[in-house]
């Protein structure tokens, strides 16, 4: 707009006309954004105030089945989550700890933020064996890698949903 001014300025002859024209036009902007800010500052406050905690559950649901339906989940209980994600990697770091005879070692006494599952209780049935060869050690450390970028990714995801939420909130 302003550059649009100077050239009025330049080009409109005598150069007061193209001066005034110009001032006339940026005063137009300026009180039509006021108007707006203004308007929009009123619709808002009539619509705060019809805002409830019902409205606000049923916002939080529909997020929350929005980001199910992204996440190619038939339903909340095949959804995996973080804690989900989290647990399998706990699971299957502690099957090749187990597998490479270091089952000995506490890996929570040395703070590596894996917890501790007893052999008898490692369950690595969702394991997909077309992604990983359970006899060769270095296709089940990429694999290892994989569920861990898997768990960041979630986590990541996750948290975008929460902000996003906490945005339509404000």
């Amino acid at each position: 707009m302003m550059m649009w001014s100077v050239l009025c300025s330049v080009w409109v002859y005598p150069h007061n006309v193209g001066i005034s024209i110009g001032i006339l036009f940026e005063l137009l902007l300026i009180i039509s954004a006021f108007h707006l800010i203004g308007v929009s500052a009123h619709q808002l406050k009539e619509v705060t105030a019809e805002i409830d905690k019902k409205l606000i559950r049923r916002a939080w649901l529909d997020a929350k089945l929005g980001y199910i339906n992204n996440r190619n989940a038939l339903n909340r209980e095949t959804l995996i989550t973080y804690d989900r994600a989290i647990l399998r990697r706990d699971y299957f770091r502690n099957y090749m700890r187990d597998k490479e005879g270091r089952d000995s070692l506490n890996l929570e006494e040395r703070n590596e933020k894996v917890r501790f599952i007893p052999k008898s209780e490692i369950d690595i049935e969702w394991v997909d064996e077309s992604k990983v060869n359970l006899g060769n050690v270095y296709s089940c450390y990429s694999y290892l890698f994989d569920l861990e970028k898997e768990a960041n990714r979630i986590y990541k995801e996750e948290l975008e949903l929460i902000v996003q939420f906490q945005l339509l909130i404000v």
